[in-house]
């Protein structure tokens, strides 16, 4: 979607395997702001496991924007992981 200078982009995606009994979901965010000059980028990853009751997830932001002092640009980046063996799935 583009209006006013912002291009706002969301995608999804589910995958699933019925032999192996696993399944995925992946979400990924884009947003660009023309005005202030700014991006984000969001995407996490999400993967389940029944035969050996695992799951684990990936997320990831990265947010870029201008420094108005040095006109320069800042880059912040945020990674979590986590994976949690021995899970009951329902």
């Amino acid at each position: 979607m583009e209006y006013e200078g912002i291009l706002d982009s969301l995608e999804h995606s589910v995958n699933a395997d019925a032999m192996s009994q696993t399944w995925s979901y992946t979400d990924s965010h884009v947003k660009v702001d023309a005005m202030s000059q700014t991006w984000s980028y969001t995407s996490s990853h999400l993967i389940v496991d029944a035969m050996s009751q695992t799951w684990s997830y990936t997320s990831a932001h990265i947010e870029l924007m201008p420094c108005p002092r040095h006109d320069l640009t800042l880059a912040l980046l945020y990674l979590c992981r986590c994976h949690v063996p021995n899970m009951v799935l329902h």
